[in-house]
């Protein structure tokens, strides 16, 4: 039996339409479905969709009775290693579930019965991951990336592939947390270990898609159909947070298949399910991406004053997603946004010269901190081919949208500034040099 075979299916199922009714069979099931989820624990996700919390249950409390009649040391050790599969499977069901009070308690067991399991290092590190899964459903991105960092030693002692779980998750908190350029240096070294798995590869395509259109990388387009192609070809049950990015993509295929209302009516519902699990950096994702599709709208019309309301609605947008930032002390998303909202006052100062030359001077001098801490960021980052990428993601941007601001301003010394310090600190050939390698 493999993972991905519908064979391993046939256990939860018998689970669901069976009633054990001796302490025989209830023995036997339970040895069988602790087996199964000890020797695939990578497919219980899906094992847990067929797998009822309270058939669970059950089989928990066919353990804990069985317990009190060993004496044999070896013997519990066996029944306590079956005991943490089915723990670890409620618990994932319960965080799926958005129960996430209970799987705390879940996972608080599953710490205690690591180390006296037989594999106490490997379900030792399969319980870390679950806790750091759990701080990302919580919204508490700054915690799962503590944890993720915490667990890579333990991984790389377990192998290869399990090191490439740590450095999806390690990517995902960074890029929640707007750290964008770590997030994809992260990617990249995952991708190689995490290689072909069915369970992993397909989240990995999802989180660089996600990455790239909150990045505007300039390949996003091309990620976003990737991803919605592994959407529809993996059988794999992504996490949670995964999930709500799903929504997030497919609201953009929609609103680039020309289908508006709809993508804004998917971003709604996103930004309610950030809102009530309190996940703060989704809901500010969220925001720039509605703001993002407003910008597109006020371009698409010619009714000034339709086109009006959609840049008035972008800009509210990202001022809230700004303010969020900013409140939690990212810096480096905070200035991201601050470029993003340059760029659409540049855009309908251009078309309609129609902002104040007070909002005009505040973007402006906004978008010069912006370059600068994008600037600090990206010589922090040590692989270089990806500070490049990096430099020329968000620093470009930055650039033109401040010389064209300096412009409508009329400040000829401060557009002169900009450009003799442009070309003192950042090296443009350089960039221009890893535009052409991609």
């Amino acid at each position: 039996m493999r993972a991905g075979d519908d064979s391993w299916r046939e256990t939860p199922a018998h689970w669901n339409s069976t009633k054990l009714t001796n302490s025989e069979q209830c023995s036997k099931g339970v040895s069988e479905l602790s087996d199964l989820l000890l020797e695939f624990p990578q497919v219980t996700r899906e094992a847990n969709l067929a797998l009822s919390i309270d058939v669970l249950h059950g089989a928990l409390s066919t353990i804990e009775r069985k317990k009190l009649k060993v004496d044999d040391p070896s013997q519990l050790m066996r029944l306590e290693d079956q005991q943490w599969a089915i723990t670890f499977s409620v618990a994932q069901s319960l965080r799926f579930a958005n129960k996430l009070e209970e799987a705390e308690k879940r996972i608080a067991a599953l710490e205690e019965l690591a180390p006296r399991t037989l594999e106490p290092v490997k379900r030792t590190f399969l319980t870390k991951i679950e806790r750091a899964a759990l701080f990302m459903c919580q919204g508490q991105h700054n915690q799962a990336a503590i944890a993720y960092r915490n667990i890579q030693a333990l991984a790389r002692s377990l192998g290869t592939s399990y090191l490439g779980i740590v450095l999806l998750g390690v990517a995902q908190t960074e890029m929640m947390l707007g750290d964008y350029a770590a997030a994809e240096l992260n990617l990249n070294r995952a991708e190689p270990l995490i290689g072909e798995d069915p369970n992993h590869a397909p989240t990995l395509q999802l989180t660089r898609a996600y990455l790239r259109l909150l990045s505007a990388h300039p390949e996003w387009v091309s990620s976003v159909s990737l991803a919605i192609a592994q959407i529809g070809t993996t059988i794999v049950t992504v996490e949670p947070q995964v999930s709500k990015q799903i929504m997030l993509i497919q609201a953009h295929r929609l609103h680039l298949e020309g289908r508006h209302d709809e993508a804004l009516h998917t971003l709604e519902a996103c930004a309610a399910l950030a809102y009530d699990q309190h996940d703060v950096c989704f809901f500010s994702d969220v925001l720039q991406q509605q703001a993002f599709v407003h910008q597109r709208l006020a371009h698409a019309t010619s009714d000034v004053d339709e086109a009006a309301q959609h840049h008035r609605i972008a800009m509210r947008k990202l001022s809230q997603a700004r303010a969020i930032r900013q409140e939690h002390g990212h810096k480096l998303s905070t200035a991201s946004i601050d470029v993003t909202a340059a760029e659409y006052i540049v855009q309908w100062h251009d078309r309609y010269h129609g902002v104040s030359h007070n909002e005009l001077s505040e973007a402006f001098q906004r978008i010069i901190a912006a370059m600068r801490t994008i600037y600090s960021v990206s010589q922090s980052i040590a692989e270089s081919r990806t500070r490049y990428r990096f430099v020329r993601s968000r620093l470009r941007h930055a650039f033109e949208a401040a010389c064209s601001l300096a412009l409508f301003l009329g400040d000829t010394p401060a557009l002169s500034a900009l450009i003799v310090e442009a070309t003192a600190q950042y090296d443009w050939s350089v960039v221009h040099k890893a535009d052409t390698d991609n």
